[in-house]
């Protein structure tokens, strides 16, 4: 396949073997996302193209929108926007992909509301309450529409934090602003496996 791809280069990335005793398959995919964005970082570099990081968020403007609700909603300036947009002026379409800087956004993580989501299971999912969901995003009810962008406020090292089911080291550790490392070395663990119920260690 390789040998016949005409003038197209192409790229085979190889992160293991999941024959390979040497290979550790839970690094793997608890550290998915950083391992994607070193490729990504890699071949952009190589092929001499800027390297935009994965803190940039990207935001598809809808009907009603405008420079200042998307800015408010994420926490930036208009400015900013138009900055990083390269936009002349505040004009919008729908449709309209734009980006937003994600690190301006250190206090909260984003949440894009999906068919059958409401507030209880969203607050459930991030370890926050409904009332600090609609706080923090000026809700005045309940009622949340497909597409519509959540702030999550980012929670603080607490001290200790119960294993639930579906979590990962690495879905801890970006919630709590720590990395998987700080967190094995914390928990004196040797490898990457959790079980429901396991509490774990956030503060020195």
């Amino acid at each position: 396949m390789h040998r016949n791809t005409g003038d197209t280069e192409s790229i085979i990335v190889e992160y293991g073997f999941v024959d390979s005793m040497m290979d550790d398959a839970n690094q793997i995919k608890n550290n998915w996302e950083q391992y994607a964005e070193a490729v990504v970082q890699g071949i952009l570099e190589y092929i001499s193209y800027d390297y935009m990081p994965s803190n940039i968020i990207y935001y598809t403007v809808k009907a009603g929108d405008s420079l200042y609700s998307i800015a408010n909603k994420y926490g930036v300036t208009v400015d900013e926007l138009k900055q990083l947009n390269n936009l002349t002026s505040n004009i919008l379409t729908i449709g309209q992909v734009l980006k937003i800087n994600g690190n301006k956004t250190d206090e909260f993580e984003f949440y894009e509301v999906k068919k059958g989501d409401n507030l209880y299971q969203i607050s459930k999912m991030y370890n926050v309450t409904v009332d600090e969901l609609m706080k923090n995003n000026d809700l005045t009810s309940s009622f949340l529409q497909v597409g519509q962008v959540l702030k999550i406020p980012k929670l603080k090292n607490l001290g200790t934090y119960t294993v639930v089911a579906g979590d990962t080291l690495y879905s801890i550790a970006k919630r709590y602003n720590m990395t998987v490392d700080e967190l094995k070395q914390l928990n004196n663990l040797s490898n990457n496996l959790l079980y429901v119920g396991q509490s774990l260690i956030l503060n020195k």
